[in-house]
């Protein structure tokens, strides 16, 4: 592991997070940019300490913390637009690298991150148990 390199990089790095962001606003409108310059980093590292001190000792490694890149991303509103947006893709990146992604429809999803990101879930264990009910093993090429 390179001197610059992160234990969550694996899963979703900064650099990736920084690209999720640009490929959304290039997609939907919005302006790039971060609300704080350490914010991203800043997340990126409290969600791995979320791994590393809360993951329940039979959770899938890494699981916790995708599920708290969308909750953090979407509550703190990181970045300048699209956070909600890029909260989802986050955590299915995370997923994706552990061979899993969620089984919901569309409004499903937009449901729960629409919930997230107006405040109401005030701690993610509730979000976790969404995600786990709809976890499923990954489906390329479908």
């Amino acid at each position: 592991m390179s001197d610059d390199a992160q234990p969550y990089d694996r899963f979703c790095g900064l650099t990736r997070l920084q690209e999720l962001q640009a490929k959304g606003i290039a997609a939907h409108g919005g302006r790039l940019g971060v609300r704080d310059a350490l914010g991203p980093g800043a997340t990126l590292g409290a969600a791995w300490t979320a791994e590393e001190y809360g993951a329940p000792p039979e959770a899938v490694p890494g699981l916790l913390f995708a599920v708290y890149l969308l909750f953090y991303i979407a509550t703190k509103q990181v970045f300048v637009d699209g956070n909600k947006r890029i909260s989802w893709l986050a955590m299915c990146e995370a997923l994706a690298c552990m061979g899993l992604e969620v089984d919901a429809t569309i409004d499903e999803a937009e449901a729960l991150v629409m919930a997230i990101s107006n405040n109401r879930f005030k701690d993610v264990e509730p979000v976790y148990l969404w995600v786990v009910e709809h976890l499923r093993e990954l489906r390329v090429g479908t």
